[in-house]
């Protein structure tokens, strides 16, 4: 049974699945497990050319992020920053799917690669 949410905690969860859900996968799957609490993440986001940006959003240039403002541009990749929050993993973690077949290969990390 997992226990009851915690306004601004990401909560428990049981099982953690790299592919489908009953459904397969053409390709690779990779899940990453362990990024500290309190850092951040990137992920892309997509904007139309002339959409504004909005707040917290960034340029890749190399390993740095960068803010951006503005408009957004055609061919650039935006980012948007997402704290780390952490959660609570009940069951098990799997590469694959759940009950699905993957073609490619699973990886799954846990814990943060030393720099």
């Amino acid at each position: 049974m997992l226990p009851d949410h915690t306004q601004g905690k990401i909560g428990a969860i049981n099982n953690v699945f790299g592919g489908g859900n009953a459904a397969p996968v053409q390709g690779d799957t990779q899940v990453n497990i362990g990024t500290a609490v309190g850092e951040d993440v990137y992920l892309v986001k997509a904007f139309k050319t002339g959409d504004t940006l909005p707040e917290n959003c960034y340029t890749k240039n190399g390993n740095n992020y960068e803010t951006a403002i503005g408009t957004a541009v055609e061919g650039i990749t935006y980012y948007r920053k997402y704290p780390v929050v952490g959660v609570d993993i009940r069951g098990n973690v799997y590469g694959g799917g759940n009950n699905a077949e993957v073609t490619g290969n699973t990886n799954v990390n846990i814990g943060k690669k030393a720099e």
